[in-house]
């Protein structure tokens, strides 16, 4: 009788011993916390080029940017059939001209550049091709993004 007792006794101390042994073994893995992407992009676009619009010959497109972003914009324009095309960038009702360039063979028909916003609201962009015609038919790609800080 006292032999059983003492096995029962050990085999409960043995399970005792693993139980604590797992539990203590266990790392503690930290909680990771996501947070949700703020998005960066004020513009994108990828496009065939179209004459439309009051302004024929040129292509409009528009943007808002919000003093509460304190950030610099900073934009991409690549003109893919390599025709040359100017792109403006005008301050709310085309009252200033902001940031401007052109796309040639020189910088391989694609403009980057960054400017710091002088005031909020709507911004339009213009593309006007070098030969007049807006680039009609044309594929071009802006994108218009909040830089990093």
């Amino acid at each position: 009788m006292k032999l059983k007792v003492m096995i029962v006794s050990g085999i409960l101390l043995i399970m005792i011993i693993f139980m604590f042994s797992q539990f203590f073994s266990k790392k503690q893995q930290p909680t990771e916390v996501f947070e949700a992407p703020v998005t960066n992009i004020l513009l994108q676009k990828d496009e065939q080029l179209t004459e439309s619009g009051k302004y024929k010959g040129e292509a409009h497109y528009e943007f808002n940017y919000s003093n509460k972003d304190n950030r610099k914009i900073h934009y991409i324009f690549s003109d893919k059939n390599k025709r040359g095309m100017r792109f403006i960038i005008y301050s709310n009702n085309k009252s200033n001209i902001v940031s401007e360039g052109h796309t040639s063979k020189e910088n391989n028909f694609l403009l980057e550049k960054t400017f710091s916003p002088q005031q909020e609201g709507s911004y339009e962009i213009t593309v006007v091709s070098d030969d007049g015609d807006g680039g009609a038919n044309s594929p071009i790609s802006i994108l218009v993004e909040l830089a990093p800080n």
